[in-house]
């Protein structure tokens, strides 16, 4: 569910942005991405910890199990082998400490954040004079 707003720059400038809210676990695709943008920002290290609390600590060990690995065994094994991206998958990844929702995904500034702070973090760069 995206967070879409128009910010007034200036009198004659606004910039639209939109900030995906991700309450399921993102699909193997946006995780790459998610994985890629916070090997290139260390600002975004911090919220990754926070919403993958398991695999946060180790991003290049992260990186060689998902680039070895098929996505769908990895979130099998770690929800207690239930497949999909159901609720009851989200749940089991929840309580397994793998997934810590809600994640804040800025697709296109590649930034994501999980609570208020990193979130507001994200829509001041959007704010900027």
């Amino acid at each position: 569910m995206p967070i879409e707003a128009t910010s007034d720059k200036s009198a004659s400038k606004q910039e639209n942005y939109s900030i995906d809210v991700c309450s399921n676990f993102p699909t193997k695709d946006q995780f790459q991405f998610i994985l890629s943008a916070v090997k290139h920002n260390e600002k975004l290290r911090n919220p990754f910890q926070i919403a993958f609390p398991k695999w946060g600590k180790d991003l290049n060990q992260l990186s060689k199990s998902f680039n070895g690995e098929n996505y769908d065994d990895i979130l099998s094994r770690e929800s207690g082998g239930v497949a999909g991206n159901s609720s009851e998958v989200v749940n089991k990844l929840i309580e397994s400490g793998v997934y810590n929702p809600p994640l804040f995904v800025d697709w296109d500034n590649s930034l994501i954040a999980v609570d208020e702070k990193h979130l507001n973090e994200i829509i001041a760069k959007h704010t900027q004079t």
